[in-house]
Formats: structure tokens, sequence, C-alpha cells
């Protein structure tokens, strides 16, 4: 059974010394929730108190506290990589806005570039970029490309391939 002074040398060399823990914590950092459970923590304060000069066979105050130490270590590794990875998260929406909004931009110089050509504005208009950050696809709304020409004249028909009313027809129709 190994010594409790070698269990502590194996605890301790996984710490950080005081400066590099000191030099990794942010200032901005929010304060963190105890990562030691209700229970760790009252066996803790036992062998801080009335176990305080108890010693079992790789267990004792020391053995204890240095484990602590190292789950509290992690704790503050893993806070502190949770902030890096908000921030890389929000440099890529911020990223994937920005392409987003270009790519906006070159399909509506496209649009301009397509007009006469069905195929390529066919092709545009089949082009689905998502709105806002990181949302949901939205169609882009199809071109409308007018036919230029003569105006036709106005029917006298409501709907087109009926046959024109007039007065006697309409009043015969009731």
């Amino acid at each position: 059974m190994p010594k409790p002074a070698a269990v502590l040398s194996v605890v301790e060399s996984a710490l950080p010394s005081t400066a590099e823990a000191a030099a990794q914590q942010e200032p901005s950092s929010p304060p963190r929730v105890d990562p030691l459970v209700g229970p760790v923590r009252d066996v803790l304060a036992l062998y801080d108190t009335d176990l305080a000069e108890v010693r079992f066979p790789d267990v004792d105050r020391s053995v204890l506290g240095a484990a602590a130490r190292v789950v509290e270590a992690a704790a503050d590794d893993v806070a502190r990589l949770e902030a890096m990875l908000e921030e890389a998260r929000r440099r890529l929406d911020d990223s994937h806005d920005a392409v987003v909004h270009i790519c906006g931009r070159a399909v509506a110089y496209a649009r301009i570039f397509a007009i006469g050509d069905d195929e390529l504005m066919a092709r545009l208009d089949a082009i689905i970029l998502p709105r806002g950050r990181r949302g949901q696809a939205q169609p882009a709304q199809p071109t409308v490309t007018k036919k230029r020409g003569k105006k036709s004249a106005p029917s006298d028909t409501l709907f087109p391939g009926e046959a024109p009313v007039d007065g006697e027809a309409a009043d015969a129709a009731q």
C-alpha cells in the first residue's frame, strides 16, 4: 500500500504552481460554483477539525486537501475553457453573419447580371441563404422578370378564356 507522502507527491505533481494558477485565472471570469459536493466538503471539514491529527494508510488531512485542490484546479480549467469556447462561438457567429451578408450582396449583383438568362436566374432563385444569427434558412424571393413590349389592350372578360360579357347576355344569365 502506498505511503501518504507518495500519494501526496503524485497528487501535488498534477497541481499547477500557485503562480501558474494565478496566471491562468482571468480577472474578468465569473465566480465559479463549488466543484466539491456537500458530503465531500463535510469529510474535508472533519479532517480539518476533529480528525486533523488522525492518519490512516494513504488517507489523511493532507491527501484529502491535495485531492480537493486537484478537483478545484480542474474546475478552474473547465471554467476558463468554457469562457474561451463562448468567445470562439461568438466569433464564429460574427464571421458567419459577415459571410452570409457578403453572399447576399453577391447574389443580388448576380441577379442583375442574370437578367435575360433564365437558367442562371433559376439557379440564383434556388439559393437559400440563412437570415440572422445562425438562424433558419429563408428561401430567396423569386425574381420576376418583366417582359418588355407592348401592353395588351384591356379585356372585356373578367377571366382569361371567358367569352366577353355584353349587356344582353348578362341580363339573360340573371
